[in-house]
């Protein structure tokens, strides 16, 4: 049997910190992922790919004896056109199980068949602080997961410092796959921007049969060019640019730069340069 039309099939999780020391940005999230979803709307018409996302809320509950940790589903697998807001079930308490909360929202994503489509899965985990109720059991299979996850799947975290990036590194997580963020409301707003940003990153690789990623917060120039072949784009004749090196052996700015080289005032957008390391 064989599938005439190429179909792309998205899986996003959200694993949303739901403990109570986010109970000080709890209508600010509910804003923030109203807004992803309604984005993740409209890059998924753009990109005519199909988008499935489950959202999990995770802190934990006291049964006399200890913090035992809770889960609550507000969708599963479910037609990103037909997810509905979170703000009727989103209420901060409790500690912060995480491991236990991405252990949960991965086997459950196993069970989804992958028939005939190209499927892949993006795992995404928020939290303003570090895992203190998951117990060793759920992290030590968060690290073993991790560890061999199929080339389809990608898991990503927003953590609110280094520790936290040292944290997840710690369970296996990729460099280019974590990110910090300030755990305020604007913060919260540009934690979501960064993620939609690169969802659109991530569905536009996935067109050119990119299938999971470990820099996705990251630009990674390897897909870039991976996508450059595939799409077989037309080279730029030279009689189009100018190509200007820079003489000196530190950095410079560009516009006196540009405007020695050509002789011409530097016009904002016109010219560009080429990243050597990380950017922000």
């Amino acid at each position: 049997m064989s599938v005439i039309t190429k179909q792309y099939t998205n899986h996003v999780s959200m694993v949303v910190d739901a403990s109570g020391s986010m109970g000080h940005l709890k209508t600010a999230v509910v804003k923030a992922f109203d807004g992803l979803i309604g984005s993740l709307k409209r890059t998924s018409e753009t990109f005519k790919q199909e988008t499935r996302v489950s959202v999990y809320l995770f802190d934990s509950e006291h049964d006399g004896r200890q913090h035992v940790p809770r889960i609550k589903v507000a969708a599963f697998d479910m037609d990103v056109m037909r997810l509905p807001s979170i703000k009727d079930i989103y209420s901060p308490g409790g500690g912060t199980p995480l491991a236990f909360a991405a252990k949960q929202s991965m086997e459950d994503l196993d069970k989804v068949p992958e028939l005939y489509t190209d499927h892949a899965f993006l795992v995404y985990l928020l939290t303003d602080g570090e895992e203190n109720t998951s117990g060793p059991a759920a992290i030590d299979w968060l690290k073993h997961r991790m560890g061999a996850l199929k080339e389809n799947w990608t898991v990503v975290a927003q953590v609110p410092n280094s520790a936290g990036v040292r944290y997840m590194q710690g369970l296996g997580f990729a460099k280019g796959n974590i990110e910090v963020w300030d755990t305020s409301e604007r913060g919260i707003e540009e934690a979501v921007r960064s993620f939609d940003t690169s969802a659109t990153r991530y569905m536009t690789a996935r067109a050119t049969g990119v299938r999971g990623s470990q820099s996705y917060f990251q630009v990674d120039a390897t897909q870039l060019n991976a996508a450059t072949v595939k799409k077989e784009l037309t080279p730029i004749s030279s009689r189009k640019f100018r190509l200007v090196q820079n003489p000196e052996a530190t950095a410079v700015q560009i516009r006196p730069l540009v405007e020695q080289a050509t002789g011409e005032p530097y016009v904002l957008g016109n010219s560009y340069y080429g990243l050597v390391k990380n950017e922000t």
